[in-house]
């Protein structure tokens, strides 16, 4: 799949009937609604375009519904780490190509930590449509352009919200969190008192944590999954021993 085709009518034609195809025959699509990748990790406005090819054969009567499962993904450290800090840091995106992947095969002996993996909820947009809209009998995407845009639109972002509601918080996020609000450096034993801190709070809420140890060997198993972006200093003081403090080398730790 092309990343852009809009000024290629042929090819947009060909795509959009090969999708429908796809979902006539109930084959599984697997997409990303963002569409690309965020380089701060903060959730992307979702894109529009596959999904409303999808729903085709739906108001089409083709497929009687359209089930959607949205799969949340939650990295502890992403491969472009430090790319994408030089970019927030102004540096040019560095493009992809054949002898970059060359390059790049040392990193696949590299240690990029766990990835939790999160199915929600499926969402059926025909219930969708019955449950979203009660209050609105005359809603009807089906034989409305401008109803179905709306569906398209609402659905999405009910997509999106499910996915961030399926996110799972990982050792990296909460270390990279209290490391970048000690940009001077924090003790080893604070971070550890921040994280069980941290760790306690966000329970509370209910959020799902994605490590099952103690707060002390979270700090030492997260350290080492960002030992390139913070870097540990010995800080002496006149009454007491020497002691480790870690701090920020990047602008950015995702």
């Amino acid at each position: 799949m092309r990343r852009g085709f809009k000024e290629d009518v042929l090819y947009a034609s060909i795509f959009s009937e090969y999708v429908q195809r796809l979902v006539a025959d109930w084959s599984p699509i697997e997409f990303f609604i963002e569409g690309k990748r965020s380089r701060t990790g903060k959730s992307l406005h979702p894109k529009f375009g596959l999904l409303s090819t999808c729903m085709e054969p739906m108001f089409a009567k083709t497929v009687p519904d359209l089930v959607l499962v949205p799969i949340s993904l939650t990295y502890e450290k992403v491969l472009e780490a430090e790319l994408y800090s030089n970019e927030l840091q102004g540096e040019q995106k560095v493009k992809e190509s054949f002898s970059g992947l060359l390059k790049a095969r040392s990193i696949l002996k590299t240690d990029f930590g766990r990835v939790n993996i999160m199915p929600n909820v499926p969402i059926s947009v025909v219930q969708y449509i019955k449950t979203r809209y009660v209050d609105n009998p005359s809603f009807d995407p089906f034989n409305n352009e401008v109803h179905r845009k709306r569906l398209t639109t609402d659905l999405g972002y009910s997509v999106a919200e499910s996915l961030n509601e399926g996110l799972t918080i990982t050792k990296t996020a909460i270390l990279s969190t209290i490391i970048l609000a000690y940009r001077r450096g924090i003790s080893h034993e604070d971070l550890i008192s921040k994280v069980e801190w941290m760790r306690d709070d966000m329970s509370g809420r209910g959020a799902s944590i994605a490590y099952e140890g103690t707060s002390k060997n979270m700090v030492v198993d997260g350290l080492a999954l960002l030992s390139n972006l913070v870097q540990k200093v010995s800080r002496r003081h006149r009454n007491r021993p020497s002691s480790t403090a870690c701090r920020v080398t990047c602008g950015v730790i995702s």
